[in-house]
């Protein structure tokens, strides 16, 4: 089913809540819009399909918003959730080679006008995959290598393919996801990540967020 006004609400109120820096609260009415999204999904499969892109938008401002509480592994835990929820999505299946070949299938199909919302399924789940890196690396710190370079390297050559061949995203998304990256990779060097994270960006949701556009 399309999203009700009581999710949208939900959704308002935990963003407002975060703007103004209330973060517990925020915390609280997103896990109740999330709550609400996914029951709905469960009395209809198809519209939960549908609504399953931003089920996981809402998984990463929930990791975003756990992260500003110090709540680390539990925001690394809805990080990943938005990744597979992202990959049930994106029509190349997080497989930056088929990137290429999945968004000229398309366009072939549907046309310029239409090329730009499928992008941007490819984009939001390699910018989660990029996100979820940073928070890795930022919780885990060297113990999370294999994973941070894995997701990091997945999502900028993601956005490599996307600029050489789509529309919905130009240098500056590749700069941003690159400077991502660089920075988790800063973390996992580092003696002692919870210190170096000071010279990140003070946001961490305000990272999500420009990645997501919103």
């Amino acid at each position: 089913m399309p999203r009700t006004g009581k999710i949208n609400r939900a959704i308002r109120k935990s963003r407002s809540l975060t703007e103004s820096g209330n973060h517990g609260r925020a915390a609280a009415w997103n896990l109740r819009a999330i709550g609400m999204l996914e029951r709905a999904a469960r009395f209809d499969v198809l519209h939960g399909l549908a609504d399953r892109p931003a089920l996981a938008g809402l998984y990463c401002e929930r990791a975003g918003i756990l992260a500003r509480l110090m709540e680390w592994d539990s925001a690394c835990d809805a990080a990943e959730t938005a990744v597979d929820l992202y990959l049930d999505v994106d029509p190349a299946r997080g497989a930056p080679d088929l990137v290429a070949v999945k968004v000229r299938e398309f366009r072939a199909e549907h046309g310029d006008a239409a090329v730009v919302p499928f992008e941007e399924h490819i984009g939001d789940a390699a910018n989660a995959r990029g996100f979820l890196a940073l928070l890795l690396a930022r919780n885990r710190g060297a113990a999370a290598k294999p994973a941070v370079e894995r997701l990091g390297s997945n999502a900028v050559q993601t956005f490599t393919e996307l600029i050489r061949v789509g529309l919905a995203y130009d240098r500056e998304d590749l700069r941003r996801i690159r400077d991502q990256v660089s920075q988790a990779h800063r973390l996992l060097t580092a003696e002692a990540p919870s210190q170096a994270w000071r010279s990140a960006p003070a946001d961490i949701l305000a990272v999500y967020r420009k990645a997501m556009g919103k």
